[in-house]
């Protein structure tokens, strides 16, 4: 729970940097992205809201639709 405290700070700061760049380290996507994806999804899942961080919900939704995370749910299973 301690740590749990520490996300909303977290996404402002990613929310942040993706005002100014497409993915998160910069115009292409890369590993970050996907390493990224796959928290920001778990913190989805345990019920923090995203609408307050437009950015990272355009881009996690982007990020949902690749077939690299598609491929890395279905492992997942």
């Amino acid at each position: 729970e301690k740590n749990s405290e520490k996300i909303p700070n977290l996404l402002k700061i990613l929310d942040t940097g993706l005002e100014k760049n497409k993915f998160i380290a910069g115009d292409e996507i890369t590993v970050a992205d996907f390493n990224i994806t796959t928290a920001i999804n778990m913190a989805v899942t345990l019920g923090f809201d995203l609408s307050k961080y437009p950015q990272i919900s355009k881009w996690f939704g982007f990020m949902k639709e690749t077939k690299g995370f598609q491929k890395l749910m279905e492992k997942r299973k």
